[in-house]
């Protein structure tokens, strides 16, 4: 195989490509950690987007989140499709890319599609926003979501398309003699210039504001589904999970606990030693379980405060002759 490179001097010559690639696969031994980590991230991220474009397309009814979902994981499988692999050429040819154009057009397409998921993350977090901070607002239609989708996507390639211009083939010099290797990074025209540290400027501006207003909106959300959970039960802690908490009661029928005790022991008319259980969820603390009957009554419950809980006491009353009793 020939190689067409170019020589201290700067002309062109044909030369035997077995040294250079002696070289380039030494650089494959550098860059085998990111290949095998971009390795992992496409297989992943096709068996994911592909099941999830199946799912949302099959089980989930239109609405504004399915199609932002489903634009997101489009995108998303087309990385793992063409800019992953891309990427792992890159890195398999560090100092032997020959070819420039698919090196521009192949950088417009990663910049392009990595933006446009950024801006469908965006858009998605002020869908959530709309919905659930201001839900008697202007929400956002199947017809308007289509069309953000389109300008995503529109917007992602005017942040991308100076890499059509500054990327191409850069020429590296070898410890071959008169002998330079090419990578597909900044080409030679831009590569003195000021102009890739600006747009790397530019990027790094662009990916810590998309990082803010993520932050700052789904704080929002936060702080407003705190105050929806408050309002809807101002006197009681609400908790994220659902616990079961056993309190063991023993009572015998010959005692009476004292009034202090009334919370803790309750009199039940059987003869024997008894093992009581009381279920309970976390909606309700242990403060808000008082008995209604005196501590020394033949029977006496343990149930919430709320005098509309009709299910639970007519539960507690099925099971009076039970030992074990569920709130």
């Amino acid at each position: 195989m020939e190689v067409e490179a170019k020589n201290s001097s700067g002309n062109s010559s044909m030369y035997s490509d077995v040294n250079l690639q002696e070289l380039n696969d030494e650089e494959v031994k550098v860059n085998i950690g990111a290949i095998v980590f971009i390795s992992i991230l496409m297989i992943l991220g096709l068996l994911g987007n592909s099941s999830t474009i199946f799912i949302f397309l099959k089980k989930y009814k239109p609405s504004t989140y399915r199609t932002f979902i489903l634009c997101l994981a489009i995108v998303d499988l087309a990385t793992c499709c063409l800019s992953m692999p891309f990427s792992l050429i890159i890195l398999k040819f560090p100092i032997m890319f020959p070819y420039d154009e698919m090196c521009k057009g192949f950088q417009f397409l990663t910049f392009s599609l990595c933006s446009g998921s950024t801006l469908i993350l965006v858009t998605i977090a002020a869908d959530r926003y709309r919905k659930i901070c201001v839900p008697h607002g202007a929400q956002i239609s199947m017809r308007m979501a289509r069309y953000i989708c389109i300008l995503d996507f529109f917007l992602a390639s005017v942040l991308s398309w100076p890499c059509i211009v500054l990327f191409g083939n850069k020429h590296y010099e070898t410890t071959l003699h008169n002998i330079s290797g090419t990578g597909c990074y900044y080409s030679d025209e831009f590569w003195n210039t000021s102009y890739p540290v600006k747009y790397n400027y530019f990027l790094l501006s662009t990916l810590l504001v998309t990082f803010v207003a993520l932050l700052v909106i789904y704080g929002l959300i936060g702080k407003q589904i705190l105050h929806i959970n408050r309002k809807r039960h101002p006197n009681q802690q609400m908790q994220l999970s659902v616990q079961k908490v056993t309190r063991k009661l023993y009572t015998n029928k010959n005692y009476c606990p004292s009034e202090s005790q009334g919370n803790v022991v309750s009199q039940y008319e059987v003869n024997e030693k008894t093992e009581v259980s009381v279920y309970f969820t976390s909606l309700f603390d242990l403060t808000d379980i008082k008995e209604r009957q005196s501590p020394c009554e033949p029977y006496k419950t343990f149930i919430p405060q709320k005098e509309d809980d009709s299910l639970t006491r007519s539960t507690l009353k099925r099971h009076r002759s039970n030992t074990t009793l569920t709130v």
